[in-house]
């Protein structure tokens, strides 16, 4: 079939895709479309939860039916966070130990939090924070909520938390929890995104690669999209360039891998679009 025929089946089929709210990775991805895994991955603190719940924030808030699997942290620590996330305020400061700290923050970022809360009331996004679910409960969770109203994105925070099944080596379970998730995103015709942990033991310095991507042949086989986060000043936020995130897609099965930079505000638990060549910082989108 030529190129030409393609694009017309595709327009004609009103490919369905949905959005992470960066311009910048919206244009290299061209959107998560129906059926695809896209796989988040980067060294701890990095900030890979932060991308994957400001991604399924911003299509929730956008109408765009949600269903996140947070295996690592509560539904009250994650809710917290996006207050944070959507109210560009630095939400930790409201517990600190420090009194006058508290007290600062509030006079300054009440009217900010109300405004967060109200817009995350009702959004239609729902979560499931039970822990040590095996793939196949994640499985018949996700179709239950879809025969109950239509998702449009999954996000499973994190991938080696799910389970494979008993009397399975590690890599066995990546595998069977890879092929699953794939399973998913092509039998609802939605895209799964998945958070994933660097492999501890090749883990090192510097840009990541995907052979530092735990059971890196198992996971990238059933992978459309699989996107390295990389942070410099990490541990480190005197270095030049601080807060600069490198989102470097390594794989993409329908388009172009390649560096895209998005600036950290890992204190507001968010992350905007880095413009270099103006020197200044793109909000993320918002309603």
């Amino acid at each position: 079939m030529t190129r030409n025929r393609l694009e017309t089946v595709e327009q004609v089929k009103q490919v369905k895709q949905v959005n992470t709210g960066w311009d910048c990775i919206d244009r290299r991805w061209k959107g998560l479309r129906g059926g695809e895994l896209a796989i988040l991955t980067g060294a701890t603190g990095t900030g890979k939860t932060v991308f994957a719940m400001q991604a399924a924030v911003h299509n929730a808030l956008n109408g765009n039916r949600t269903l996140v699997f947070s295996l690592e942290m509560g539904c009250k620590e994650l809710y917290r966070r996006l207050v944070g996330t959507v109210g560009r305020i630095p939400i930790g400061l409201a517990d600190s130990d420090i009194s006058d700290d508290r007290k600062g923050f509030y006079a300054q970022h009440s009217e900010g939090m109300t405004d967060a809360v109200n817009k995350l009331k009702g959004i239609d996004m729902v979560v499931d924070d039970q822990g040590a679910l095996t793939i196949n409960q994640i499985v018949s969770r996700a179709r239950s909520e879809h025969c109950k109203n239509p998702l449009a994105l999954i996000v499973v925070d994190y991938l080696q938390l799910v389970r494979g099944g008993a009397g399975q080596s590690r890599e066995q379970e990546v595998a069977k929890v890879s092929a699953g998730l794939k399973a998913l995103a092509r039998d609802l015709d939605i895209p799964v995104l998945a958070v994933c942990q660097f492999n501890s033991r090749i883990a090192g310095n510097g840009r990541p690669n995907l052979s530092q991507l735990g059971s890196s042949g198992l996971i990238e086989q059933y992978a459309d999209i699989v996107a390295l986060l990389y942070r410099e000043d990490k541990d480190d936020f005197d270095v030049p360039g601080s807060g600069l995130m490198e989102v470097i897609t390594a794989k993409h099965r329908r388009g172009e891998t390649g560096i895209d930079n998005l600036k950290a505000k890992l204190d507001q638990f968010r992350l905007d679009e880095w413009r270099d060549e103006v020197h200044q910082i793109a909000p993320a989108k918002f309603p």
